[in-house]
């Protein structure tokens, strides 16, 4: 093995015992990752929930709905001003009962009904909705870092199974390719929009392994001309 070579197996196995040491993690973490992701999805919520508050708030609503309405929708948004989180969280874990806060059977509009309708039934599945975001969210993680380890593996026995100095530039080509598109992999995946990523439970899963599989075979598409048409291999 050349110097580069060398250098580069080395880096490969680290990455690897890394994205190793993060798979295994998971299972011993899974507490601190869930609270993690419910900030960031709380935060996110909030933030765009913040307009339609406001909107309720505005002084020429006061009046124009049913009394019973009015008060209840003053009590929620007294609720949601005195701890926006836990508000929300009572919502997201169903603690109790919300469905019903939003229901406002004095209402008998049917255009109305309707839409209460949709959002108390969207409040009474947000606890089932949140629960498999975040069992979704670790078996993501570890699809990820799996994913890796193998892509670091592979590059890194590359080097290894280099013998000859054609070999060490084919196979240190595939390698140095491999390494790059998982580190670009990885930053892709890192910086993605995780609050919403979580708020609608849509995670990349094993179209990331797939990604992967796909970067590693139109590769070895690439180098293998080039390891045929060099044999038999004169030895360094």
């Amino acid at each position: 093995m050349t110097s580069f070579t060398k250098a580069l197996a080395v880096i490969n196995l680290l990455s690897a015992i890394v994205s190793i040491s993060m798979f295994v993690a998971t299972w011993f973490t899974q507490g601190m990752i869930v609270a993690t992701a419910k900030k960031y999805a709380l935060n996110s919520t909030q933030k765009h929930l913040e307009p339609v508050v406001k909107f309720l708030e505005n002084p020429k609503l006061t009046g124009k709905l049913p009394d019973s309405v009015e008060a209840k929708m003053l009590k929620e948004l007294a609720d949601y001003r005195e701890d926006p989180n836990k508000w929300l969280l009572e919502i997201a874990d169903g603690t109790r009962d919300r469905a019903a806060d939003f229901d406002f059977p004095e209402i008998k509009n049917p255009l109305a009904r309707t839409g209460l309708a949709f959002l108390t039934d969207r409040v009474s599945q947000a606890a089932e909705h949140f629960k498999k975001s975040y069992v979704n969210l670790i078996a993501d993680l570890r699809i990820f870092c799996g994913t890796n380890a193998c892509a670091f593996l592979i590059a890194a026995w590359l080097c290894f199974v280099a013998k000859t100095k054609t070999m060490r530039h084919w196979l240190g080509a595939w390698s140095t390719a491999l390494l790059l598109a998982t580190i670009l992999m990885t930053y892709l995946y890192v910086n993605q929009s995780w609050a919403w990523t979580i708020v609608f439970n849509r995670y990349y899963g094993w179209s990331y392994a797939s990604m992967h599989a796909l970067i590693a075979i139109y590769l070895f598409y690439k180098v293998e001309p080039g390891l045929r048409a060099t044999m038999p291999l004169e030895e360094n």
